[in-house]
């Protein structure tokens, strides 16, 4: 995943990048990787809201607070679970 974390960056197209990094975020939360997953799932989030893909970013968010929670951080997983959930209410 990382030697192609540079490349893919100079990809254009920005729901490829998104995709990309939610792939990535999960392979790294499964290796326990946490703050990786979480690097990963941030840049998911920002290629999602720039593209205006509001499924995508809803499950991002979903994705984000449950590696916060694993790492035992309540707080951004309660703020990153409501944010999913705004999302969802405001794009059905």
């Amino acid at each position: 995943v990382e030697e192609i974390t540079i490349p893919m960056e100079f990809c254009e197209d920005k729901r490829s990048r998104a995709v990309f990094h939610e792939k990535a975020g999960m392979l790294f939360k499964r290796l326990k990787q946490y703050n990786k997953a979480v690097y990963h799932y941030q840049r998911a989030t920002k290629y999602a809201e720039e593209i205006g893909n509001f499924l995508f970013l809803g499950s991002y968010k979903n994705n984000l607070a449950n590696v916060y929670r694993l790492k035992g951080e309540f707080a951004l997983a309660h703020s990153s679970e409501d944010e999913a959930i705004e999302i969802a209410h405001l794009h059905k």
